[in-house]
C-alpha cells in the first residue's frame, strides 16, 4: 500500500510539475504538457473550446503517454476549469472521439453535488458522479 501511494505521488509530481504548461487565452482554459523523459513520454493538450453557464466542452489532443498519467491530465484540466469558474463540483457529462483521434469532453459544473443531473444539465452523465474541487486540490496541490 505504501509503495503504491509513493508511486502515485511521484506520478502526480511528474505529470503536473513545473513542465505542465498553462496558458491563459482570455476566458478559455488551455494547457499542454510535453514531458519527453521516461518510457512513455506524456505529450497532450487540453483546450476548453466552449463555455456555457453550466458546462464547458474541452478538446484533448493525445500524442503519447501512459494511461494513468493521461487520465489524470484530463481530470486536472476539468478541475482547473472548475476552479477558474469558482464551482465546487464538476462532472463528466459526455465523452466522444473525433475521426482525427481528438477526444472531446462535456463537463458540467455545480454548486452542490446533490443536484439532479438530468434536470440541471438536461442530460445524463457518461461517467461517475460529481467530483470535488476541494478534494482534488489535495492531489494537485492548490
Amino acid at each position: 500500500m505504501t509503495q503504491r501511494l509513493l508511486f502515485l505521488s511521484a506520478l502526480i509530481l511528474f505529470v503536473f510539475g513545473p513542465n505542465a504548461g498553462h496558458a491563459d487565452t482570455g476566458k478559455l482554459y488551455v494547457a499542454e504538457v510535453d514531458e519527453s523523459t521516461g518510457t512513455k513520454p506524456l505529450q497532450m493538450r487540453f483546450e476548453e473550446i466552449e463555455r456555457a453557464p453550466r458546462y464547458s466542452v474541452a478538446q484533448v489532443t493525445y500524442r503519447s503517454g501512459a494511461s494513468v498519467a493521461s487520465s489524470m491530465y484530463v481530470v486536472r484540466g476539468m478541475w482547473e476549469i472548475a476552479r477558474i469558474r469558482g464551482a465546487p463540483f464538476f462532472i463528466k457529462l459526455k465523452e466522444w472521439t473525433a475521426e482525427d483521434g481528438k477526444q472531446f469532453y462535456k463537463v458540467g459544473f455545480a454548486e452542490s453535488d446533490q443536484v439532479e443531473v438530468q434536470s440541471y444539465f438536461g442530460e445524463s452523465p457518461s461517467g461517475a458522479g460529481f467530483l470535488s474541487v476541494k478534494e482534488f486540490a489535495l492531489i494537485f496541490g492548490d
